[in-house]
């Protein structure tokens, strides 16, 4: 997964980036830093389903 370093980013991420260069990260990165707050949305997702009658797939 690619990027562009913009101000928005800079906000969050204050430290060891640079403005306008380019970000790379692998799909593995990605998936490594979204495992621990899975959990959590898909509590949320079955909240939703529940609290608004939705229709799964």
């Amino acid at each position: 997964m690619n990027g562009i370093i913009d101000d928005k980013f800079m906000s969050f991420f204050r430290t060891g980036y640079t403005l306008n260069e380019e970000h790379r990260m692998s799909i593995n990165e990605v998936l490594n830093k979204q495992e621990p707050i899975s959990p959590t949305v898909y509590k949320i997702d079955l909240a939703s389903l529940n609290t608004y009658e939705l229709a799964t797939i």
